[in-house]
């Protein structure tokens, strides 16, 4: 399998984001003409270098990230592990770690986690165009990351691609203790795949609604009890039954607390008392339920849901 970077999805999604051409402001005296090896040595050191590639590549990631993929790669998680190893053959390495039992195929730069019943709840791909991509390149797309984990070697950037899945940009720790300048892998992340029930030795979480919607305007607030210790809480999701989900990271509730910018949004008070969810008239009469996500630094999840809400 050819892990380097579809030319094809970088050309439609540098569409997407150069719009259509216009005439610059500023017109230069025509060039030299180049040979064409001249002009094709020019074109892939432009391209090699271009921010508007590595920026499609950040945008193409998370489009896939949002269906469980992973670029250059032709599985995504929930597979069976058994699938990949069919098609790919033994694993270079394989071994117990983080969440699961982690298997690496150097030859295809691309690693996979699976749980005990062997569905695929992590994949990576440590591809080499990926480590062109910078920090800037990906807030630039995504905005800065609220969820920032660490780990004795590296630094992990979360952002939630959908309801489901995680997309992580993984980056190298110096030995300054900061991250490295460019993308080492990244990681397409189902948390729900990494729950085991039998090997579980705390509750879920629950979220019990303490104002029910529309009682004191178009929110309804909620509490989580029994938080697991260990844990942290990374995200709250709306899921209605039929329509868009909403999904903030504690970060981002946390910054709806101070400031009320999303609408829809999940917001937390100052003092972290509060926990609400906000929406506008246009989304009266969803019924869904509120699900809450907690992960050690591993990456396991503990998930709790909340009863199912109708919105007045």
């Amino acid at each position: 399998m050819n892990n380097t970077w579809s030319l094809s999805a970088l050309v439609v999604s540098l569409s997407l984001l150069t719009g259509c051409g216009g005439s610059s402001a500023t017109q230069k005296a025509p060039s030299p003409k180049k040979t064409s090896a001249q002009t094709s040595t020019a074109s892939t050191s432009a391209n090699q270098n271009s921010p508007s590639i590595t920026t499609a590549m950040v945008q193409q990631s998370m489009q896939l990230a949002k269906n469980g993929k992973v670029e250059g790669i032709p599985f995504a998680v929930r597979q069976t592990f058994s699938t990949i190893e069919q098609a790919w053959g033994t694993a270079t390495t394989q071994a117990s770690a983080g969440a699961g039992t982690y298997a690496t195929y150097s030859a295809h730069a691309a690693a996979f986690g699976f749980n005990q019943g062997e569905q695929v709840f992590d994949v990576r791909s440590y591809s080499k165009t990926l480590h062109a991509i910078t920090l800037a390149n990906i807030e630039s797309v995504l905005g800065p990351p609220t969820v920032v984990r660490q780990s004795s070697d590296s630094f992990i950037y979360l952002y939630p691609a959908g309801p489901d899945y995680q997309l992580l940009w993984v980056f190298p720790k110096t030995r300054a203790d900061q991250p490295g300048p460019t993308v080492n892998h990244i990681s397409v992340f189902w948390p729900q795949g990494t729950v085991n029930l039998m090997a579980q030795n705390q509750p879920n979480p629950s979220v019990v609604v303490d104002n029910a919607p529309g009682t004191v305007g178009s929110l309804f607030t909620f509490s989580i009890q029994q938080a697991p210790i260990g844990y942290q809480l990374v995200e709250l999701e709306w899921l209605p039954r039929s329509a868009i989900p909403v999904v903030d990271t504690v970060s981002q509730a946390m910054t709806n607390g101070q400031t009320g910018a999303y609408n829809p949004g999940f917001s937390i008070s100052g003092d972290g008392q509060t926990t609400s969810f906000i929406y506008p008239s246009s989304m009266v009469n969803q019924t869904g339920f509120v699900r809450v996500i907690y992960q050690n630094a591993a990456g396991t999840a503990i998930i709790g849901t909340s009863a199912t809400i109708t919105l007045k």
